[in-house]
């Protein structure tokens, strides 16, 4: 068990002094909540919630005036009575006249109820919410399963699986596996069973399902890793891939029989749908399908059809679906519209996604949970890591620190002549800064607000002008600006345009866009008087033209990317197999080699050379980098720059929503 500071459960009964026990000093500290935060912690709710209890519902908290003003206090035994006293029903009444006409009303009232359930679900989805902490260890937590009613979790920690009350402290480790890695956990809707994925190699995964107390209940040798419960826990449903086959489908596990089928049938040939869940019903699954490997979005399907329908256009990493309780749609974590956090999508995509507030951010899973008749709880991983920008002189070994902050700086790019340009969130929102060898004047250049983001910035070859993608209310944009940041110019506005980068004679701009279907590299002159021309056919996310202006070398993909060389007069395109696989933008060609980051060691990239010509290898001495890269820039000074994350902290975290009556809303 992990031990922390923080509020430990008592048993009640022995402070109550309503049952007459008096407790000892000890105990009555103990027994006490002396602050705000620490009876929101004690009750699972935020601050704002738990002042307004006080304020409209009575909540038991005193005021300690003769000790500091706007003290307050209150005992767990009282909040324990409260709590009970709110839950206890009216005894019913068995009176003729009056079922007679409440009978009515509580018909008219459920048609109500329905009425204002789909109205909110359609339009103007914009619930009440506030945001909760609940972990914040020095380990990293990781996937979690509410149990019904949302007051109990479970989450994965490295090899453990640990259960946990909501404000409530230690958490229980219920089993542990050394040497494994633990994710996607699912608490089924009985209560009674909590399921797992386990992989000792990340590639082959194994299924338990334990009870709360952590007795193994069943285990199954294959599948995951994403998992989700039929309604009563009848059935478990899971990801798998079989051998030999590089689509991934849902399969589903029956407990009392032990039979499988499977229930989701994607495309042949596709990467397959990765993450489900079931509605209440037991009918309609929420799929993340990928018809091709990080491009991936939601669909809804029959148990068992052939046939789904297609909810989102993101196009992007899905690590979670759930069905939203109350009829309220579906809850998907992705990057969308330039907004990466938890978002939610009508159950038949009517209105397009919505962000739901308090989830932005690099967050991760999706958990919903019924907490109340009008209220939601929705659990997901938290991640968060500073990233700077680094600068090495390759030829004097001179390494420099160019932009440290507290705020994520990223994908720097390096003019001819030393200057530095990068993407940063320290003003509040992505916006681009500029700075001359050295930074010691460090200035932005563009001036967005939150929500929108600047991105990706490139430099000319003569550094005269920058270009990057700009991307607001969802519409992503290419833009090429002055050094200075002026007269910017829309160079192509077409759909979800990225990656900018300049041909040697600076006249042309190579750019991502999936105007025509999929992303492919496209190509547009600088001076207009031309439509955009598609230079790939197959696929293409990053390009960079040669030294010699003749072919251009690019990758399909954003992760684990093999590096191609196109030939512009020819059409001709080839593998570059002496070099590993790379991620986005953590390689440039500089004159006749390619520079790139061996990130096969997550711990510890390496940075390499490739010799074109010779098709030798070498390392460049860099110090040592931390974690990912963001990003990587050279010139022919042999000024080399980079984006580096420190380590990754992933903690729990959750939003409720709350739906005030739909009539409110007119």
């Amino acid at each position: 068990m992990i031990e922390r500071k923080g509020v430990y459960a008592i048993a009640n009964s022995s402070m109550n002094p309503r049952n007459g026990n008096v407790p000892d000093p000890a105990s009555q500290q103990l027994e006490k909540l002396e602050s705000w935060k620490e009876i929101a912690a004690y009750l699972g709710k935020g601050v704002t919630t738990v002042r307004r209890w006080e304020r409209e519902e009575g909540l038991p908290v005193r005021r300690q005036e003769h000790i500091k003003r706007g003290s307050v206090v209150a005992f767990r035994s009282e909040l324990d009575e409260w709590r009970r006293s709110r839950t206890t029903e009216l005894e019913p009444t068995t009176s003729r006249w009056r079922i007679a006409w409440i009978a009515p009303l509580v018909l008219a009232a459920a048609a109500l109820v329905v009425t204002g359930t789909a109205w909110m679900s359609r339009n103007g989805w914009d619930p009440n919410s506030e945001l909760l902490h609940l972990t914040a260890y020095p380990d990293d937590e990781g996937d979690l399963s509410f149990a019904p009613g949302g007051q109990r979790f479970a989450f994965a920690s490295t090899d453990r699986v640990m259960v946990k009350e909501v404000g409530i402290e230690p958490p229980q480790e219920i089993f542990r596996k050394p040497g494994s890695a633990i994710c996607c956990l699912a608490w089924s809707s009985d209560g009674g069973k909590i399921a797992f994925s386990h992989s000792s190699n990340s590639t082959d995964w194994h299924i338990t399902v334990v009870d709360p107390n952590g007795l193994i209940l069943r285990q199954l040798s294959t599948g995951g890793p994403r998992l989700a419960w039929t309604p009563g826990g009848k059935a478990l449903l899971y990801a798998h891939r079989p051998e030999g086959s590089p689509t991934s489908a849902i399969y589903e596990y029956d407990i009392s029989t032990s039979g499988v089928r499977q229930v989701s049938f994607p495309p042949a040939g596709s990467w397959g749908d990765i993450a489900v869940s079931v509605d209440e019903t037991g009918q309609r699954l929420a799929l993340a399908r990928y018809p091709r490997i990080s491009r991936g979005d939601v669909y809804v399907a029959e148990v068992g059809s052939r046939e789904a329908v297609r909810l989102t256009h993101v196009q992007n990493w899905i690590n979670a679906v759930d069905w939203l309780p109350h009829g309220q749609g579906i809850v998907f974590d992705a990057y969308v519209n330039g907004h990466n956090g938890l978002h939610r999508i009508a159950g038949d995509g009517s209105g397009g996604p919505t962000l739901i507030r308090g989830t932005e951010g690099v967050n991760r899973g999706a958990d919903a949970v019924s907490t109340g008749a009008s209220s939601i709880r929705i659990g997901f991983v938290h991640e968060f890591w500073d990233t700077n920008v680094k600068a090495l002189n390759r030829y004097s070994g001179l390494a420099t620190p160019v932009a440290f902050s507290t705020q994520s700086e990223e994908y720097p790019d390096i003019s001819a002549d030393g200057r530095i340009v990068f993407h940063s969130s320290r003003s509040g929102a992505e916006n681009l800064w500029v700075c001359s060898p050295g930074c010691k004047d460090l200035r932005r250049i563009t001036n967005l607000h939150e929500r929108q983001f600047d991105l990706l910035p490139a430099w000319s070859p003569d550094g005269r002008k920058i270009a990057f993608t700009s991307v607001s209310d969802g519409r992503a944009q290419l833009i090429v600006i002055g050094a200075g940041g002026e007269d910017p110019r829309v160079v192509s506005s077409g759909s979800g345009e990225a990656m900018a980068s300049w041909s040697g004679d600076g006249r042309f701009l190579y750019f991502q866009s999936d105007r025509s279907g999929r992303p492919e590299i496209w190509r547009v002159p600088l001076a207009g008087g031309e439509a955009p021309k598609q230079i790939t056919r197959d696929g293409g996310e990053e390009a960079h033209e040669s030294a010699d202006g003749r072919e251009i070398f690019f990758t399909r993909t954003s992760e684990k990317a093999t590096i191609y060389r196109h030939s512009l007069a020819s059409g001709v395109e080839s593998p570059i197999v002496n070099i590993p696989p790379v991620r986005r933008s953590s390689w440039r060609p500089v004159g006749d080699t390619i520079m790139y980051w061996d990130e096969r060691s997550w711990d510890h990239p390496r940075l390499h050379e490739y010799n074109l010509t010779s098709g030798q290898t070498k390392l460049i001495p860099t110090p040592q980098a931390e974690k990912a890269i963001m990003g990587l820039s050279a010139n022919a000074r042999g000024d080399i720059v980079w984006g580096e994350s420190g380590p990754v902290h992933r903690d729990i975290q959750a939003v409720d929503l709350t739906f005030p009556p739909f009539w409110k809303r007119f």
